[in-house]
């Protein structure tokens, strides 16, 4: 029987504080985590944070978790820049990130539901972590 690994000691996030600022910007790759990919690199994970305009120190506001589209095989996190720049300016903190592509892994073409339901967990690993 395969022992499956510990994902998480692939995973750092760090916690950072947003102060008061009269103006809305972007934080961008920002390194949520690391973990491998298919061909079994390092990839490091990267998110963007658009805060919008705080009009006092008191002011909170919802969160919002972008994820592009594009099947586990094409796209990053600068596919919603617009979409994100909407929800920034209509009171929202958005995180739109990156998260490990590629299904198809070497050697496993008979199998394709397989490797695309691999694709699907790492993915959803990835968001966790990013949260």
């Amino acid at each position: 029987m395969q022992k499956t690994p510990d994902y998480h000691q692939y995973f750092c996030v760090s916690i950072f504080t947003i102060r008061f600022c009269c103006c809305s910007y972007v934080i961008r790759n920002i390194e949520y985590g690391a973990n491998t990919d298919t061909s079994g690199t390092l990839q490091q994970l990267k998110l963007d944070l658009y805060i919008p305009v705080k009009s006092d120190t008191n002011q909170v506001f919802p969160l919002v978790v972008m994820i592009h589209g594009g099947s586990y095989l094409t796209g990053d996190k600068d596919w919603l820049s617009p979409s994100c720049e909407v929800l920034q300016n209509s009171g929202f903190v958005v995180s739109s990130i990156d998260y490990r592509l590629g299904w198809r892994e070497p050697g496993s073409y008979n199998d394709e539901m397989t490797t695309l339901a691999h694709a699907a967990y790492r993915g959803m690993q990835d968001a966790n972590a990013a949260l």
